[in-house]
This record gives structure tokens, C-alpha cells and sequence, in this order.
């Protein structure tokens, strides 16, 4: 008999720009193995028919109770052991509902909260403490372990939100990298851009966190020594207007939020992955760029250095467009060696497979 597993999941889209889409697929490969039931706090659709169990208020007050009525319902009907990812009520009340009924609860976390935290003032800092940090350390407090994705959050965790090392359990993002073996490039011509020239990619979200307001400055430094490059710029968010402001159509493309499903496609267009980010956890888009076969130039946050190659040479400090621009020109002008990387990171990456990360996962839910 399997044994019974209840998922809290914060959103199902199956048109989802994000990275929902691995986390539904590591859901169904769960389904195979465990007795598994679905909450899905928001959206409608069910991601495994019959096995889901749609939250149906829109009001929050309404939602949390709805939720903590029904995840209560599970652990009386012999649910024992709960996962969250990234939900908004389910990890405080499954944490609540096995301090009381016992059982064993888990909440994916893989982000620097405390510096989202401390970079706020006044209001804001009060509001981040509020609605974000003292949730967070309520549901590390309740639940039996908080699952991140590396050792460096791990330790960031520790020293930082002084979540003890007893309670922190490590299991990676994966890839699937035969969604990028197979993938077929967009034409450059689609995009409008000159097939001759190469393509520098960014995707993420336009925010501060993930250095898009950076962005300009780096195109600007490139631009001003080479002419046979474009930067193409995938991605939704609230620095979107700022940045068709501040880029030049000739040199620059951005083509707003589009479904992960398709991000194989640009890709295997592209010549350099950037990631300028000031704060990150776990960031899959190296994953995937590794995956392609694409070198990437990133800065150095939360566990960017872990998950490369060692000794990778083009990580760098954040918060320096200079420098992080002279990585790009440095690898554009020397393509042996962006050839040997393609090889290393195409190699690297299969230790991050669905596989390896679900025998992780299970191990955690088993313990």
C-alpha cells in the first residue's frame, strides 16, 4: 500500500511563465509513488483529475479557513505527512494541524528573506516583517523541516534566520535536458533580429531582485565596443517600462512573459545567458541555460556557485555592471573556450535530474 501524501500547491496554471511547470511535473512523477493528494490554493484546473482539490474562496480571510477546514479533513481521513511549495496558508496550517493531530510537515523555501528584509525602511521594513518574515519563522517553528535547495541556503538559513540545522533538509531544482536537446530554435528573423548577430538572452522577472534595473548599463558598456551583438529580454514584471525606456529597439529585444514550455527555443538561439540578479536561492535558469549548452555570466548570490562547475570563471560580484559587462565581451572574444564551457555545462548538469532530486525528495518524506 502506498503511502498517503498530501502536496499544497499555491497556484496550477498550465500556461504558467515561471517554473510551475517542472514543480507540476516532480507532482505527477509523486503521484506514481505515493497514495498523493493536490490542494491548489489558487486556480481552477486540476493538475491530476480526481486527485485534486481546488481552494474555491477568492477572499483570504475565507481562504485560510476554507484551507485549514479541509487540510484537517485529510489528516483525519489518515493523511500523516504534508509538503508545501511556496503556498501561501497551507504551511502555516499544516503546521498547526500535525503540532496538534501529529504527522510530519514540510515547506519548500529557497529564498534570502531576511535581506528582502533588511534592504526595506520605515513602512516597508515593518510590512516585510510583518507579511513575510515572522510567517516564515512561525511556519519554520511549526512544521517539521523546511526544504531548501542547497547547502548554501542551508547555512543561510542557520546563520541568518537561525532556523536550526536539525530542521533544514536539502533537495535540488532539476532539469530536464532532453527538453533542450530536442528543442527547435525560434528563427532569429521571427524576432526581428539579423541572423548574423549574436544573441545575448536574459529571462526572469523584471525586478529589482533579478537585476533588471542594472540591465541598461550593461547593454549600454557592451554596445560601446561591439556592434554584432543583441540582447534579447524575456520576462514580465514591474521594471518592464522602465526598461523600453532605457534600451535602444536596434540593440535590444524584449518580448515581455512567455510559457516555460517555450523557453528551450530562444535558448538554443543564444550565444550568452545573463543573470545579473542581486538575490537568488536556487536559480533554475542556470539549469536550463547549462542544459542548452549555453554559457552563462552571473553574479555571485545564494547558491550560484554551488550548483556551477568548479572553478567556473564567470560568476562575479553583484552589484557591478562593469565588471559583469567585461565577463560578456571576455567570452564573446574567445570562442574555443566558450565551446569548451558549453561541453562542461552540458555535462554538469545531468547530476541535477528529475530522478536524483525525486529520491531525494522521497527520502525526506519517508524519514
Amino acid at each position: 500500500m502506498k503511502k498517503k501524501l498530501c502536496f499544497c500547491l499555491r497556484e496550477f496554471d498550465p500556461n504558467i511563465d515561471g517554473h510551475g511547470k517542472y514543480i507540476y511535473e516532480m507532482i505527477i512523477e509523486l503521484s506514481k509513488i505515493f497514495d498523493l493528494i493536490v490542494i491548489v490554493e489558487k486556480g481552477k484546473n486540476e493538475l491530476i483529475e480526481g486527485k485534486t482539490i481546488c481552494m474555491k474562496s477568492n477572499n483570504k480571510f475565507f481562504l485560510l479557513i476554507e484551507n485549514f477546514y479541509t487540510l484537517l479533513k485529510l489528516r483525519m481521513k489518515g493523511y500523516k505527512t504534508f509538503y508545501s511549495h511556496y503556498t501561501i496558508f497551507s504551511r502555516i496550517n499544516i503546521g498547526l494541524i500535525t503540532k496538534v493531530f501529529g504527522g510530519k510537515s514540510y515547506f519548500w523555501h529557497c529564498a534570502r528573506i531576511v535581506d528582502f528584509m533588511k534592504n526595506q525602511k520605515g513602512f516597508k521594513k515593518i510590512f516585510k516583517i510583518i507579511t513575510e518574515y515572522l510567517p516564515f519563522k512561525f511556519s519554520a517553528w511549526l512544521n517539521t523541516g523546511l526544504v531548501t535547495g542547497n547547502n548554501t541556503m542551508k547555512q543561510y538559513y542557520h546563520t541568518q534566520a537561525k532556523i536550526p540545522l536539525s530542521k533544514i533538509e536539502v533537495c535540488p531544482n532539476w532539469v530536464d535536458t532532453e527538453r533542450f536537446e530536442k528543442a527547435i530554435p525560434i528563427k532569429k528573423e521571427e524576432l526581428n533580429i539579423d541572423p548574423s548577430k549574436k544573441v545575448i538572452l536574459f529571462v526572469h522577472r523584471l525586478s529589482e531582485r533579478k537585476g533588471a534595473r542594472d540591465l541598461p548599463k550593461i547593454i549600454e558598456k557592451i554596445m560601446e565596443e561591439r556592434e554584432d551583438l543583441v540582447f534579447l529580454i524575456i520576462g514580465d514584471g514591474p521594471l518592464l517600462t522602465y526598461l523600453q525606456e532605457k534600451t535602444d529597439e536596434k540593440t535590444t529585444k524584449i518580448i515581455g512573459g512567455i510559457p516555460n514550455i517555450l523557453i528551450p527555443r530562444y535558448l538554443c538561439i543564444a550565444d550568452i545567458f545573463i543573470m545579473p540578479s542581486l538575490h537568488e536561492g536556487f536559480p533554475r535558469v542556470i539549469l536550463e541555460s547549462m542544459a542548452a549548452g549555453v554559457p552563462y555570466v552571473a553574479t555571485d548570490v545564494g547558491g550560484v556557485k554551488e550548483i556551477s562547475p568548479e572553478g567556473y570563471p564567470l560568476v562575479v560580484r553583484k552589484g557591478n555592471p562593469r565588471l559583469f559587462s567585461e565577463k560578456i565581451i571576455d567570452i564573446i572574444d574567445n570562442p574555443k573556450l566558450a565551446h569548451k564551457i558549453s561541453e562542461e555545462l552540458k555535462e554538469h548538469v545531468e547530476k541535477y535530474s528529475l530522478s536524483s532530486t525525486l529520491d531525494q525528495l522521497r527520502t525526506i518524506l519517508n524519514s
